[in-house]
């Protein structure tokens, strides 16, 4: 006879296993990961979407969760304690999600300043910018031309392009690494 999760139990969802405890588990991690997202509400993510994070992070170590379950002594103790797991899990993703905005608009305020200096047409760099553009292969140009000329994002072009953020980020430092080249301020 298959034994049937408790339901109060956390230890018994992780370790029996089965659609139904699967499901409560999940229900359980997003009520805990909705009360985070409603403290801290991210731009860039769901509440639905940050119990995802959580429930992929904490079903990636299953192991360590179950052995930190059988740990404690009681039902009530594995309640704290998965609701403590849960919690401080959903609160490192957001600041994840936080630091990785810094660095987006740290990144983006590094390419706004080149941006400028493209269409600084005071030290006639239009015209040379223009002809370094066409020496260029068709994808460097494109990249430069989305970022600085039309200041699109590094997540606009990543979705744009297909790629992911960091894809995107290298792709254009490349280019202008290219372009720099062509200026000769960079030995080939």
């Amino acid at each position: 006879m298959a034994k049937t999760p408790d339901e109060n139990d956390w230890l018994d969802l992780v370790s029996v296993g089965g659609e139904e405890a699967w499901a409560e588990l999940a229900r359980r991690v997003q009520v805990i990961s909705e009360v985070v997202w409603s403290r801290w509400k991210s731009p860039r993510m769901s509440a639905e979407e940050l119990s995802a994070e959580v429930l992929f992070h904490l079903l990636t170590r299953l192991d360590s969760l179950r052995s930190g379950l059988q740990t404690c002594n009681s039902s009530s103790i594995r309640h704290a304690y998965m609701q403590a797991l849960v919690y401080r899990t959903a609160v490192d993703l957001w600041r994840k999600d936080l630091r990785q905005r810094a660095m987006e608009s740290q990144v983006a305020l590094r390419h706004q300043r080149i941006a400028e200096s493209f269409r600084d047409e005071s030290f006639g760099l239009s015209e040379q910018v223009q002809d370094a553009l066409q020496r260029l292969p068709e994808e460097d140009s494109k990249l430069i031309s989305m970022r600085f000329l039309e200041n699109l994002s590094l997540v606009e072009i990543a979705r744009r392009l297909g790629i992911s953020y960091s894809a995107a980020g290298t792709r254009i430092h490349r280019a202008v690494n290219r372009l720099r080249q062509e200026f000769g301020c960079m030995p080939s």
